[in-house]
């Protein structure tokens, strides 16, 4: 992280996503994904904000984590939450982003961005309705296109990962 990054610092704002798109399943707070939280409050933001649970506020949203990463990659704007899962940063579509997103030079070119510097990469992709997402590891499948910026070849894998996504067999999302 170069100096210039390490000044810059971001703010949710107005938006919400994570609190829309999540599981939240902490003592004192529960709801399913895709299901807004109970204490949004009109425009965006938490009406609990001091007293939210501690998952809550462990929660790790990778665009304000990446202060180099561009504003139209925040949640509310790109209609993809950016999470962090151990080491890896996860793109996660909401139900508002269509999945070609995914495939486009915009994203391939973040997504290469991140690799080059030496981010591991993953993808969540909605699958049917009460069944959770279908998680696979992107840095495998596009590292070898990053050096020769082949946009075309990291499409087509990309449209394959999804296309598996849509029939893959996940999981039913347990009651809370």
């Amino acid at each position: 992280m170069s100096n210039d990054e390490s000044q810059i610092t971001k703010s949710c704002d107005s938006c919400s996503v994570c609190c829309v798109s999540l599981r939240i399943d902490y003592e004192g707070l529960k709801k399913l994904p895709d299901v807004p939280c109970q204490h949004i409050k009109p425009g965006g933001g938490c009406s609990i904000y001091h007293e939210r649970p501690r998952g809550c506020r462990n929660w790790s949203c990778g665009w304000l984590k990446l202060p180099a990463m561009h504003e139209k990659w925040r949640p509310d704007k790109s209609g993809i939450l950016i999470r962090l899962d151990g080491n890896l940063l996860i793109f996660q579509a909401t139900s508002s982003v269509g999945h070609s997103r995914f495939w486009t030079v915009d994203f391939l070119t973040e997504a290469f961005d991140l690799l080059s510097k030496g981010y591991d990469l993953g993808l969540s992709i909605p699958t049917k309705k009460g069944f959770t997402n279908y998680l696979t590891h992107l840095t495998p499948r596009l590292s070898g296109f990053v050096g020769a910026n082949d946009f075309r070849g990291a499409e087509m894998v990309m449209r394959d990962v999804i296309f598996r996504a849509k029939y893959a067999k996940t999981d039913e999302e347990k009651p809370i």
